[in-house]
């Protein structure tokens, strides 16, 4: 008789503290009219910058979304953050958390990039996530 075990390790869980969570898209919107969001990765100075976010953790326990903007041109000082945002419970393996990130553009024109970062209640971090954009 031959048994066969197997696990899910190789499905995301972490040595014993659970699943690693997963940014798995990210969207830049302009919501200079809120009624009217755009999608777009092109932004004017004064525009609003909106972000929604699809985070994936398999027990459903994601807590805090890290956000850090930086000039492409200077990716050691961060031109604002980290924010941490205090994500709302998770009720799905994958939630999509709509315009997570708000800041209006009062920077110089340029190429701007946003990292991201997700940490579950157990400690465990996603990879970063880059969005790049573009200020005009």
């Amino acid at each position: 008789m031959v048994l066969i075990h197997g696990c899910d390790a190789d499905e995301g869980e972490h040595d014993g503290v659970g699943y690693i969570p997963k940014i798995v898209t990210v969207q830049g919107l302009r919501v200079n009219d809120p009624e009217n969001p755009v999608v777009t990765n092109t932004f004017n100075v004064g525009d609003t910058l909106s972000l929604s976010v699809r985070i994936q953790d398999n027990d459903k326990n994601a807590k805090v979304l890290w956000v850090t903007l930086y000039q492409v041109d200077d990716p050691d000082t961060p031109y604002e953050g980290p924010v941490s945002i205090d994500l709302p419970t998770q009720t799905s393996v994958e939630m999509t958390y709509i315009q997570i990130y708000t800041t209006t553009l009062t920077m110089p024109s340029g190429t701007y990039l946003i990292i991201l970062q997700c940490e579950d209640s157990t400690g465990n971090t996603t990879d970063t996530y880059s969005y790049t954009f573009l200020v005009q």
